[in-house]
């Protein structure tokens, strides 16, 4: 069975995403015979062109108010390819839907209206995508270009805000793509609306997409139910989640930590040897008796996996009534549930009450993964525990389980041959500091030998001869960089936190160190937040200090950080978990 690719659309109201996809679907002759009529008959009232979104707005709400509400699904195939289209709303009040269909989804295809710009939905509609991880590709489909006096620039002005935005929100595959809808520009047919665009049509880029996404963690087996056979034999049906398996292969029971080995494995009830991607209904033997239950997880890699009662997760709150802080709701995760409440909530949306960051505690423990690592196994549902209703969605980042929350796994690949020197650059109270004591704790407990370099600490030592001129600051920086070499070369990794305002001072910094030696981590966060934290009162005293970064001297963004953490959005767990994740 071929693999259907799961193309969701979305924008603002009255971006043309409807006629869009109607117009795909008329254009591969993907609709049926009376809808064809149906559209032969029915002209838009505006200029007699065939009204393409009367395919796609199937409900009779959405008809009478001119907007999409729920989620349509329409299926394509062309060229081989199977296809399926979420068609998602555009209007503010459904955002919760857009989320929803973000879950499903392989490509995400937002819609702009040239007409209108970049909207705060638009803007929206890409923080949703990025929070994604399985979206592979987000395509910006610009639309109605027909509509405007010079299509040329105005693609070229849309696309340079568009990357802009993406950047900040590290989206890095992504295409802008001009397109008229109405007329068919670039829809299916390459078109010259736009002619110093020189890349493919909005289908033929959709078709282009690698579906090949062959996943390379180690193997879980979700246990579903336990059965006998016919000669009392246990049999156990699983999911897959990683790596094909085959007989012989050997797992642990996370549960009971029991190694077991394959015997036998069926696929639809035939027996194979080895699994496929697309095997489904998978059912398992084992060479010998092992104790199974139905909530169990097989892994191949203990790692995988934590035992957790407190998760940092991204959530999606789904129902009319406020959620209740503190209030006991059940958590149905992949074959496991537990009762909880939230400690902790933050919007990961700017003015948006729907999509948060939260702690949720669970009364009990569970087993877990993260989103990173197998998406569909660290997705939940939220469901209110008085009324039996579906809440919310989301799924799970990290755990914040002290215990557990920096897996075993990486202190195998931390030696003192890979002592890499972590430089934090970033404005004064952006967070350098606090972020290297909190990754300081979390080494500690990897047994990973490490040593801050203060930039503040340094200068009452031996960079006290030194004041805040160019000048200086090159020598300030010469210094630190050198006793970073020192302390790397023997083992010891050096945590610089320093302001380093100039891409030169980085790069002076780099160039002491062998490539896989040296990250640079921009601690992100604007000049007014630094200001209103403002921990050392420097910008207060800014009358009395001269020479103050971002104030009377600029910061040099770095365009070569190998690690971005923004304290502004981001908790220090998360930007620490980051971090963290970048040195396995």
């Amino acid at each position: 069975m071929k693999e259907i690719l799961k193309v969701m659309t979305c924008g603002s109201v009255d971006d043309g995403k409807s006629t869009l996809l109607g117009r795909i679907l008329f254009e591969t002759n993907n609709i049926f015979q009376d809808q064809s009529e149906y559209l032969d008959s029915v002209k838009s009232d505006s200029d007699d062109e065939i009204d393409y979104s009367l395919l796609l707005d199937g409900l009779i709400d959405e008809k009478s108010q001119g907007i999409t509400i729920d989620l349509a699904f329409k299926y394509l195939n062309y060229k081989d390819k199977n296809i399926v289209f979420i068609d998602s709303p555009g209007h503010e009040e459904f955002t919760k839907n857009t989320a929803y269909a973000a879950t499903l989804a392989d490509v995400a295809v937002i819609l702009v209206d040239s007409t209108k710009g970049v909207l705060s939905q638009t803007k929206n509609h890409m923080s949703i995508v990025s929070l994604f991880q399985q979206i592979k590709t987000v395509i910006f489909a610009i639309n109605k270009l027909d509509l405007v006096d010079n299509a040329t620039e105005t693609y070229s002005q849309l696309s340079k805000e568009l990357n802009e935005y993406c950047s900040n929100l590290s989206i890095s595959n992504f295409q802008v793509i001009p397109v008229s809808a109405l007329n068919g520009d670039n829809v299916l047919k390459k078109s010259t609306i736009v002619k110093t665009y020189k890349g493919k049509s909005l289908l033929n880029s959709i078709l282009s997409i690698n579906q090949d996404d062959s996943d390379k963690h180690p193997t879980l087996l979700p246990v579903e139910f336990v059965d006998r056979d016919k000669e009392n034999n246990r049999i156990v049906f699983v999911s897959k989640y990683g790596n094909n398996f085959k007989v012989g292969d050997s797992f642990v029971n996370f549960s009971s930590n029991e190694k077991i080995k394959i015997k036998n494995i069926f696929s639809g009830f035939e027996s194979v040897k080895v699994t496929k991607k697309e095997d489904k209904n998978l059912a398992i033997k084992f060479d010998s008796e092992a104790s199974v239950q139905n909530t169990d997880i097989l892994v191949e890699d203990v790692n995988t996996i934590l035992k957790s009662d407190t998760l940092n997760t991204t959530l999606v709150w789904a129902s009319k009534s406020e959620q209740i802080k503190s209030k006991r709701y059940i958590f149905k995760f992949h074959n496991q549930q537990a009762t909880g409440f939230f400690s902790k909530n933050k919007s990961e949306i700017e003015h948006s009450s729907i999509i948060f960051n939260s702690t949720i505690e669970l009364e009990e423990y569970i087993l877990i993964t993260s989103y990173s690592k197998f998406p569909k196994l660290a997705e939940f549902i939220v469901i209110d525990i008085d009324s039996n209703e579906t809440v919310g969605f989301g799924y799970v980042n990290f755990s914040l389980d002290r215990s557990t929350s920096i897996q075993p796994k990486k202190l195998k690949h931390f030696t003192n041959a890979n002592a890499k020197c972590l430089w934090f650059t970033g404005l004064s109270g952006s967070g350098k500091t606090t972020l290297a004591e909190n990754l300081a704790v979390e080494l500690s407990n990897l047994s990973m030998k490490y040593y801050i370099l203060d930039g503040d600490n340094l200068r009452k030592t031996i960079n006290k001869d030194l004041g805040f001129s160019v000048s200086d600051r090159y020598e300030n920086n010469r210094r630190i960089a050198h006793v970073a070499k020192i302390l790397s070369d023997s083992g010891v990794m050096p945590i610089v936190t320093t302001i380093s305002p100039y891409h030169s001072l980085r790069l002076q910094a780099r160039n002491l160190f062998d490539a896989n030696k040296f990250s640079l981590v921009y601690v992100k966060a604007s000049l007014d937040t630094c200001i209103a934290r403002n921990p050392k009162n420097i910008y207060s005293e800014t009358k009395k200090i001269k020479n103050v970064t971002g104030i009377d001297m600029d910061y040099e963004i770095p365009k070569d950080a190998d690690i971005v953490v923004d304290t502004e959005q981001d908790s220090i767990q998360i930007c620490v978990s980051k971090i963290i994740d970048s040195l396995e």
